[in-house]
């Protein structure tokens, strides 16, 4: 088995499975949807071989970013296909994701660099560095989705704003 194959299923099984579980549920709790974890694990499994695969093609083809699109569209379609909810929200959820984790990988990455007096080459080449950094925004982003479905913030007070219950309101 070639080093970039091995790579990626070891990057699979670590950090993008966990990592397209996370995603799921952090679009569950903003799409105000019930976390199913046979449905979750279902889709995060489907989405990170879907990403994988789009990632080695991406890299024989040097187009880079082709899988965060696919991670994109397929994480909106797929929770859009298994909890039935709207595509235009599932796909509008799913890029606020992704932005998310994009932003939390950075500043996580950033951290390593700092602790560990690395930069970017040595963390990605080494498999402990880059499993660290995938937990870390992976434990972020799950307990992100759990405290906004288990608070329901968006839920409270919603009675007392409405868009026109404020004085001078036609």
């Amino acid at each position: 088995m070639s080093k970039e194959l091995t790579d990626s299923l070891i990057n699979l099984v670590f950090v993008g499975i966990p990592e397209c579980i996370a995603l799921t549920m952090l679009m569950l709790a903003f799409l105000q949807l019930p976390l199913i974890w046979k449905k979750t694990f279902l889709v995060g499994i489907t989405q990170a071989i879907t990403v994988i695969v789009f990632r080695m093609v991406s890299n024989s083809l040097e187009l880079p970013g082709l899988h965060t699109a696919a991670a994109v569209i397929t994480s909106g379609l797929l929770v859009s296909a298994f909890w039935r909810a709207s595509r235009l929200k599932a796909l509008t959820c799913s890029i606020i994701a992704i932005v998310l984790l994009s932003i939390l990988e950075i500043l996580y990455y950033h951290l390593l660099e700092i602790l560990f007096t690395v930069n970017l080459d040595q963390i990605v080449q080494s498999k402990l560095y880059w499993v660290l950094g995938g937990w870390l925004h992976i434990t972020t982003l799950s307990l992100a989705a759990l405290l906004i479905m288990k608070t329901q913030w968006y839920k409270k007070g919603l009675h007392k704003y409405t868009p026109f219950n404020h004085i001078g309101a036609r």
